[in-house]
């Protein structure tokens, strides 16, 4: 008798190497599009759905952007099923709309696509009804940088969003071009909820930085809401108030001073304060009076500001002028060694005088 056929769902090796080969030659043409290397071209072979003819005039698309062939490569590999399912119509839709709405660069886009290819699934509606909404409450400019910073917000329900802009605004407490510029440089607090937003400022009024220094601080180091306040922001304020014996009325001065002392890990704080009490002879009331007369020592690198500068300093003005010189004027450890303070001690020295530093 004839020998029997293995069933269909146990191919025999001839037709694994035919699907294979088959696979191959479908995915040919986005292999030589994109100029993939052979270990890229295999590791397509196992996402079949890329071979879909559809594809191909989208990255084309991409590629007319200027976007780099090696980043479309990277974003087949990276997230398959998503640019599987990538159509031209609705890709060129969306990029088109927000050219032209928001005026936005080929750079631009090129930067949206590549930090979130998520975007390119987006509906036009989805897009108009998220700009629409943002250009109610901001300038175009705004929503142009947000979209740039964040395009994730592009897919975000636009009725949860327009009630965290009426809310944070609310809690914040600023005026509307104040806000704009807040949202503009960190468009991602919409990704926050809104009681831990409101908690965490609510922390800082709490700590009597008062209403223009909290505003200054959200401006300016908009990230320290993205900290919690139970495990980073109370723990290194507490950490400040044992190590340096600071009194209530201290605090706002060190966070107003250098606002990233509230999220430094603590651990390099430790080495940083050592190191300066080792080298400075300083006991806690001096190293209080220097911190919270220059808060931004502490956010220097140990090995590549403080020891240096410490090290120059020490052999150009002598032990006991650089401990009363770093006590009364710590902005000497701030500022650059190579491109500040070097340069003036040689000239002050060419000119005949000795380099002291003094308030």
């Amino acid at each position: 008798p004839p020998p029997l056929s293995p069933p269909p769902e146990f191919p025999t090796i001839a037709s694994q190497k035919d699907n294979q080969v088959t696979g191959s030659q479908a995915l040919r043409p986005l292999v030589s599009l994109l100029s993939l290397s052979p270990l890229s071209a295999r590791h397509l072979l196992r996402h079949p759905q890329l071979s879909h003819p559809s594809l191909l005039p989208s990255l084309s698309y991409l590629l007319a952007l200027g976007m780099e062939k090696r980043r479309v490569g990277e974003m087949l590999t990276r997230h398959p099923k998503l640019m599987s399912n990538v159509v031209e119509e609705v890709v060129k839709g969306t990029v088109s709309y927000l050219r032209l709405e928001l005026c936005l660069s080929s750079k631009d886009v090129r930067s949206i696509v590549s930090s979130n290819p998520s975007v390119l699934k987006y509906s036009r509606l989805q897009c108009e009804n998220f700009v629409t909404l943002m250009l109610r409450y901001f300038s175009k400019d705004v929503v142009r940088e947000v979209v740039v910073k964040c395009p994730k917000l592009l897919g975000y329900n636009t009725g949860l969003l327009e009630e965290k802009v009426k809310v944070f605004r609310e809690i914040c407490g600023f005026g509307e071009e104040d806000y704009g510029v807040f949202v503009g440089r960190n468009p991602k607090i919409f990704k926050y909820g809104v009681e831990n937003f409101r908690g965490t400022v609510e922390y800082f009024r709490g700590l009597g930085i008062g209403e223009e220094g909290l505003e200054r601080i959200l401006l300016n180091y908009p990230r320290i809401l993205t900290y919690s306040v139970s495990s980073k922001l109370r723990p290194n304020i507490s950490y400040f108030t044992d190590r340096l014996d600071l009194k209530p009325r201290d605090v706002p001065v060190l966070l107003k001073g250098f606002p990233p002392l509230a999220w430094l890990r603590k651990e390099d704080l430790e080495r940083k304060l050592e190191f300066l009490e080792t080298e400075l002879g300083y006991d806690k009331e001096d190293m209080r009076g220097m911190i919270l007369r220059m808060p931004q020592v502490l956010g220097l690198s140990l090995e590549k500001n403080l020891k240096p500068s410490l090290e120059y300093l020490r052999e150009e003005i002598g032990e006991a002028s650089l401990r009363e010189s770093c006590k009364e004027f710590p902005s000497v450890l701030v500022y650059s060694l190579e491109g500040r303070v070097r340069p003036r001690v040689e000239e002050l020295k060419r000119r005949g005088f000795e380099p002291r530093f003094v308030q």
